[in-house]
């Protein structure tokens, strides 16, 4: 799965999925994964967090899954590390029709190790659940894919009537733009638009 971000160069924003692309550039194509491949690659997921996740995370995902309330937890206690650190930290913020949170870094001399240490400690794999979860599959997945491409028919935009959910971002991507923007926000599992203050 990959995510793609857009928003400022001049800050580092979090990863809200199992990878986050900054880039503007078309996200890569790929077949949408089968129900039962997401069961696997989440038992995959779940089994790291068994084997070496932190104390912290463990407690978290010992029932296999991940409420609203922890992982806000787990977003706070990651920010919390951060700024004790030293580190100037916005955040964490609702993103993505509130489904998703991010928080924004200023950059500084150490900020990528320290982000990456908090992150390893109470946000990684949590994170990641947390997005499996949100990730829609079998026909809510189509409704939101024929959706999605007659929002952006809407806009103008010549997208095909059986693309793909990565095939739908690519061209969202290429053309951003308040109307396209708005129909990532509703649509988009992939593509978030940070809009996320400065620290």
């Amino acid at each position: 799965m990959t995510i793609v971000t857009r928003r400022s160069a001049a800050f580092v924003t979090c990863c809200v999925g199992v990878l986050l692309l900054v880039t503007a550039a078309c996200s890569p194509r790929a077949v949408e994964p089968s129900d039962g491949r997401r069961t696997e690659e989440l038992a995959a997921l779940l089994e790291a967090v068994s084997r070496s996740g932190s104390g912290f995370q463990r407690e978290i995902l010992a029932d296999g899954k991940v409420s609203r309330s922890e992982y806000e937890r787990a977003f706070d206690a990651a920010v919390s590390c951060m700024r004790q650190q030293g580190l100037e930290v916005a955040g964490p913020h609702p993103v993505m029709g509130d489904r998703y949170l991010l928080y924004t870094v200023r950059d500084a001399p150490g900020s990528d190790s320290i982000q990456a240490t908090c992150d390893d400690e109470y946000l990684d794999f949590v994170r990641q659940v947390w997005t499996y979860q949100q990730t829609p599959t079998g026909e809510e997945a189509d409704r939101i894919r024929v959706e999605y491409v007659r929002c952006l028919q809407a806009q103008g935009l010549d997208v095909p009537d059986d693309a793909t959910l990565d095939e739908i971002d690519g061209v969202a991507l290429d053309h951003p733009g308040s109307g396209v923007d708005a129909c990532v926000e509703r649509y988009s599992t992939r593509i978030f638009i940070s809009r996320e203050p400065e620290p």
